[in-house]
């Protein structure tokens, strides 16, 4: 069975690949989702659910993103932020707060190895226009395209984690279902072979429209006669 790669082989701004097996569990299981009742959860039969050692690889796994994402220290961040503003130029600013702040309270969300990589990227030249400081959304941003995987990777696990185990009836609840149904449609047709004819509607009678009738047919005859 293969091994997880480590942060020996593996630089810190990188998660971690999964192995072979991890990998294997999570896009069979994947595959086998399928809708349910409950539009935020998805569902799996009882005899495609993942074993008591599938859950626990994908525990494990989704144990190693956690980690991968956890939220930076604001000194981290400073520390890394500082180093590139002191060595660009820097957009002039008006305001009292210190800059600084305002990167710790966007890039705290992010891990501390992503975001020294993105800082040290903008340094070298592979981001931003290589001579002006990054602004903070400018660093968030690209912390995002650079956690986006890891984020889609724990969702797909927690989708499987998190669904709906239903029970698939056995052979014998089949076969009684199938049964009961065909008794089901028999008894229709049977009814409906038996079922005696409707009675004819009968003619509308109404009393008071027929001595209208009456009248106007003796009034035809008079005015025959008259004339």
């Amino acid at each position: 069975m293969a091994k997880a790669l480590t942060t020996r082989t593996t630089p810190g701004h990188v998660l971690p690949m999964a192995d072979t097996e991890t990998d294997t569990i999570v896009r069979g299981l994947t595959n086998r989702l399928e809708d349910s009742s409950d539009w935020r959860r998805r569902a799996l039969p009882d005899r495609l659910a993942p074993t008591e050692h599938e859950r626990q690889v994908m525990t494990a796994r989704v144990e190693v993103i956690d980690r991968w994402l956890a939220p930076s220290r604001k000194a981290a961040i400073i520390r890394a932020v500082g180093t590139v503003r002191g060595l660009m130029a820097i957009a002039s600013s008006t305001g009292d707060a210190d800059p600084l702040d305002g990167y710790a309270m966007v890039l705290a969300p992010f891990p501390e190895p992503v975001i020294e990589d993105i800082c040290r990227r903008f340094l070298d030249g592979r981001l931003g226009n290589r001579v002006y400081a990054p602004t903070p959304a400018e660093i968030a941003h690209e912390c995002r395209l650079a956690v986006a995987e890891a984020l889609a990777e724990r969702g797909r696990i927690a989708l499987i984690l998190d669904a709906e185990i239903y029970t698939t009836p056995s052979e014998a609840d089949r076969a009684k279902i199938e049964e009961l149904h065909r008794e089901y449609v028999e008894d229709i047709a049977k009814r409906a072979q038996t079922r005696p004819e409707p009675e004819p509607l009968k003619a509308f009678r109404d009393p008071t429209v027929l001595a209208d009738l009456e009248s106007r047919r003796l009034r035809r005859e008079r005015e025959g006669e008259a004339a």
